[in-house]
């Protein structure tokens, strides 16, 4: 799901189906509970990585999660951090990644707001199990999550 913000809405295909509007009260309610989560995990993986071949181009990509196996697959999807990565043109709109698998939302809570399933009933996941926070111009989020 994809936050839809003024300054994003013309520059996402919102016609596809993988880019599921979020409305911003949605994003920003269970945003504002996540440091909360965080806080109550026994264990959190932080991890710095790129995205991109060429550093000119990488894109900064830091990953959260509670789970170990989530971690490492975050350590296949993504190249690790190159030397010079402050050089590339894109090392201000650094990314975010939030993965927790296993958090569930309240279905009566986000009906009419999320995914209905095939079943009927609302997702209680975040999608794919993944927010992104983008620090960028496009996507700016109100709150920022400490780890």
């Amino acid at each position: 799901m994809i936050v839809k913000h003024e300054a994003s809405q013309a520059k996402i295909d919102w016609d596809s189906p993988n880019n599921i509007p979020l409305a911003p009260s949605v994003f920003d309610y269970d945003l504002g509970r996540r440091p909360i989560s965080f806080e109550a995990k026994n264990r959190l993986y932080v991890n710095d990585f790129a995205l991109g071949a060429d550093s000119a181009y990488a894109l900064p990509v830091q990953t959260i999660t509670d789970q170990a196996l989530t971690a490492v697959f975050a350590k296949n999807m993504f190249r690790p951090v190159p030397e010079n990565l402050a050089s590339s043109i894109f090392y201000d709109y650094a990314f975010t990644l939030i993965a927790l698998p296993y958090e569930k939302l309240d279905r009566n809570k986000y009906k009419g707001l999320l995914r209905t399933m095939p079943n009927d009933k609302t997702s209680n996941m975040f999608n794919w199990h993944l927010i992104l926070i983008e620090k960028s111009v496009l996507f700016t989020a109100p709150h920022t999550v400490a780890a």
